[in-house]
């Protein structure tokens, strides 16, 4: 958020500004504006910011959607969101809702309950949304090929059989 830009007088300019909701503060409704938002506390409604960044920070509470160019999640989120360049949920982070960003990126321990799209429906009619849940991780969804291995106590026969999910 800083540069080093020193000016004449030593002194450290900031390259943007970034609007700050502290831990104590709840708001309810719409924000919008020009800057980026750092939540520490909690928002009920809409976050509509598609020009800036959005961070929630690890004491941050939202329930709402949350519209923007980068959204990065440390606490947690109940509602979609949108990024027009990339969503980013940290270890901390926590989303209950949709996902929809160019770029995703979903860190070892981030918690999300709901589906991930990397294709805006502007860019054509396939979707590639990927439903997310633990239970869902297995060769079939990844398409990978499996090899199971049977061993008899009878017979000294191995047989492998491999099957391919195109």
């Amino acid at each position: 958020m800083w540069e080093n830009n020193q000016g004449a007088g030593g002194t450290t300019t900031p390259s943007k500004t970034q609007a700050t909701i502290g831990v104590s503060i709840s708001v309810q409704g719409e924000i919008t504006g020009d800057e980026d938002i750092l939540v520490e506390g909690s928002v009920e409604g809409t976050i509509n910011l598609k020009k800036n960044i959005v961070t929630v920070a690890k004491t941050g509470k939202v329930r709402a959607h949350i519209y923007g160019v980068v959204i990065h999640v440390e606490g947690e989120v109940t509602g979609d969101l949108f990024g027009s360049e990339q969503v980013i949920v940290h270890s901390s982070g926590k989303v209950l809702g949709n996902v929809t960003a160019p770029r995703i990126c979903v860190e070892d321990g981030a918690k999300i309950k709901g589906s991930m799209n990397t294709e805006s429906p502007a860019e054509g009619t396939l979707t590639k949304t990927l439903e997310v849940s633990r239970q869902s991780r297995n060769s079939d969804l990844l398409g990978v090929a499996s090899t199971t291995r049977q061993d008899s106590a009878k017979s000294k026969d191995t047989s492998t059989s491999t099957n391919s999910v195109y």
